[in-house]
């Protein structure tokens, strides 16, 4: 009857409601007790197995108290309490998650590794400040945009700078790294709670061997005695406390009977091994399960966030090598973060890791669109100002075929058909491709990054967490896994010359030469082949390979860097995009009065028309006109090939000087030298087809070399023919014809 009476007094109503507030007010306190807790293991230099075993005492406690807390408010059930404790830990770590981002920036920009490509960032004063900020920064519910904010800036300060991709690239390993520790110490926390499960319920005793446990370590401190038979909460974030509020040598069971170790004996603070605790203890144990995946989605999003700012940005280097070193880097930390992902979720989810894959893909085709343009732009400079000289390409001694004999050669001059003679044709192409897959090779070989030995789980390693089984099956995978980048690895693959065509070999095999040491060369290199063509090809098959998330559209770009060369050269040779298609067979120019004072009607592609193939050759020349076609549909957009046509496209005077005589030698010289030089553009396409690893890849250069070696015979045959024509001004010669027959 009296606390009625109370009940119902005004004055005390006030007292009421704090009373009634009191145990959310407790479980705030020991929601920010538990950040604490959470922040001194993530950032604790080293963890041994005492310290670990005084963490997870101080857990214990925290959970008790939680529970406690949670049972003065009315009408509460074990499933609520076990929520609500899911709700803060969630809250706790998801603060840890978004904290990592800007703490990953600090690590990438001091991390030595990088070669001090961060040093100008990490000696400003705003930089050291930002570091000071995020230092004091602490848990505290709704604060996540000005965490937010915070990780803007340092990012910000690493978008534009010279290394930038370098620094991105470290900060996305540091970033991972972080979050598989704190993804480790989450599933530790669940084991532990089952573990505390089986202990409470002491119905089921296992044999378990040793490294069976939740932290796989053997207390030191057996021999220690609590203060008290009871702990204070307030006492919690003492670690010199929290170590004393356990004692090992209350009980004489045998310790191995439990899948606990004997320290995780909690004697000074131990739950009551009742129903109801048991039923939340469950509770707790079902509910810590089920927050697993939203866990994992904030890491996902943490590191998408990071990506996000470097994919809207733009550096000086973005096209340079380096960077390609860098973003496989990345890559190789992309699949270890994939692979670690797979063992946390416990499934093999086709899903996992599809955002941060789109992201990745996002920086990675902004790389590789930048590397096209750059090799699309040096190649079209270098066919510009290409002067067209021909170089020699020594071929190895290993491989060619030496005739015994030489009378037994008909070739006219020994060593440059010496192999057709005795039937050893495929003999001199293998000598010929050797001599140019040393040299993708050779520019497909870049600088490497240090940085073997370095996988996601290496500060986890270092602070100790090797103790934990979770972790210590993930260090079994990863701890000496490279992420050195992979050079070509050749899958077994053999090049087109077993099927090339006889005409290519009647083409190509006589420009097989042996100089007088007895060396055998090959003269169809040009500058723009060797700067051009194998740097630019090499360098994209190397970032196809080290990134293989885009090797289909770099060998796509490899494609559209050899229409450019092939098709220049075809233009340089007919003059115009009208003389083309008469010289593929695709029609006739529309006759135009030759002058004004007379009737005479001539095709202004006349001297196209006499190289014009016949009505009964039209199907010979569909290899040519389908590789033009491609080549100018593939080009569009990209290239204006009338850039390339000669300006020097007026008929000379009928009486010719000496010297005008020798400027057109010289460019009839010039333009089959280009033509034939696209001989060797053909072997080096399919060269390029071998060293490339993805089978995407693989099969679009290997169908696109096939293309080019079956129509190349025929190009070079139309681009001679009409250079000749041109060289001899053929529209001059032809209407001088049809003046005297007309006359």
């Amino acid at each position: 009857h009296a606390e009625e009476v109370i009940c119902h007094i005004d004055c005390l109503q006030s007292m009421r409601d704090r009373i009634n507030g009191l145990p959310e007010v407790l479980m705030c306190c020991i929601q920010s007790t538990f950040a604490n807790f959470v922040s001194r293991i993530l950032t604790a230099k080293r963890l041994s197995e005492e310290s670990l075993d005084q963490y997870f005492c101080e857990y214990q406690t925290l959970l008790q108290a939680w529970i406690e807390a949670f049972s003065l408010i009315e009408n509460e059930r074990a499933d609520d309490a076990a929520t609500k404790w899911t709700g803060c830990v969630l809250e706790v770590f998801s603060f840890e998650i978004s904290k990592a981002l800007p703490s990953a920036a600090v690590d990438a920009i001091s991390d030595d590794r990088l070669n001090n490509e961060g040093s100008s960032i990490a000696s400003t004063d705003k930089f050291e400040d930002l570091k000071d900020e995020l230092q004091r920064l602490v848990f505290a519910l709704k604060e996540d945009t000005k965490l937010k904010s915070l990780a803007e800036k340092i990012v910000g300060n690493i978008i534009g700078s010279v290394g930038q991709y370098g620094i991105m690239s470290f900060a996305f390993f540091h970033l991972c790294s972080r979050l598989a520790e704190i993804m480790g110490v989450y599933c530790a926390l669940c084991h532990f709670n089952s573990f505390t499960l089986t202990k409470i319920r002491a119905t089921v005793k296992v044999e378990a061997p040793h490294h069976s446990t939740a932290w796989n370590v053997t207390s030191s401190n057996e021999g220690m005695k609590t203060e008290s038979e009871s702990s204070v909460i307030s006492s919690v974030s003492s670690d010199e406390t929290t170590s004393a509020s356990y004692d090992s040598s209350s009980s004489s069971e045998n310790p191995s009977e439990y899948r606990v170790p004997k320290s995780f004996e909690f004697k000074g603070s131990t739950f009551d091994e009742d129903g109801k605790t048991k039923t939340t203890i469950e509770s707790v144990c079902s509910s810590m399960a089920s927050i697993r995946h939203p866990l994992w989605k904030c890491c996902e999003s943490i590191l998408a966030q990071l990506l996000e700012m470097f994919a809207s940005s733009s550096g000086p280097s973005i096209s340079s090598s380096r960077t390609t070193e860098w973003l496989c880097f990345t890559h190789k930390t992309f699949q270890q973060f994939i692979e670690f992902s797979t063992k946390f979720m416990q499934d093999d989810t086709h899903d996992t890791c599809t955002t941060l894959n789109f992201e990745l893909s996002v920086i990675y085709r902004k790389h590789l669109r930048s590397v096209h343009i750059d090799a699309m732009r040096g190649t079209g400079t270098l066919l510009r100002k290409d002067t067209w000289q021909l170089s020699p390409l020594d071929l190895p001694h290993d491989t060619i075929y030496h005739c015994q004999d030489e009378k037994k050669c008909v070739c006219g001059h020994c060593g440059s058909g010496c192999s057709i003679c005795v039937g050893k044709e495929t003999n001199a192409m293998k000598s010929v491709y050797k001599a140019v897959e040393i040299l993708v090779t050779n520019s497909i070989r870049s600088e490497q990054i240090e940085n073997d030995g370095m996988t996601i789980l290496s500060r986890s390693y270092e602070k100790g967490y090797q103790c934990c089984d979770f972790f210590k099956t993930s260090f079994d995978k990863l701890a000496f896994r490279s992420n050195k980048c992979e050079s070509s690895e050749h899958l077994g693959r053999t090049n087109s010359y077993e099927v090339l065509s006889k005409e290519f070999l009647r083409t190509f095999l006589p420009f097989i030469e042996r100089k007088a040491c007895g060396q055998q060369i090959i003269s169809l290199v040009t500058q723009s082949w060797t700067n051009g063509l194998v740097k630019w090809t090499s360098r994209l098959l190397n970032l196809g390979n080290m990134i293989p998330t885009v090797s289909s559209e770099a060998a796509a770009a490899v494609t559209t860097l050899f229409d450019l060369y092939i098709l220049t050269v075809f233009r340089i040779c007919s003059r115009s995009k009208v003389n083309e298609d008469v010289l593929i067979g695709l029609g006739r120019g529309s006759p135009q009065s030759r002058n004004l004072n007379t009737t005479l009607n001539m095709s202004i592609t006349m001297e196209a028309d006499v190289c014009a193939p016949l009505p009964g050759e039209f199907d010979l020349y569909e290899p040519l006109r389908s590789f033009v076609s491609n080549g100018r549909e593939n080009l569009d957009s990209i290239v204006n090939l009338d850039k390339f046509q000669s300006i020097n496209d007026v008929c000379p005077a009928s009486t010719k000087s000496k010297n005008d005589l020798t400027i057109f030698a010289n460019k009839l010289e010039r333009e089959c030298a280009a033509a034939y030089s696209c001989l060797l553009a053909a072997v080096l396409i399919d060269v390029a087809s071998n060293n490339a690893n993805d089978e995407a890849a693989i099969d679009a250069l290997r169908n696109y070399s096939i293309a080019t070696i079956r129509m190349i015979p025929i190009f070079v045959q139309q681009a001679s023919r009409s250079s000749c024509v041109h060289s001899i001004s053929g529209k001059e010669l032809i209407f001088q014809i049809m003046c005297v027959g007309r006359a």
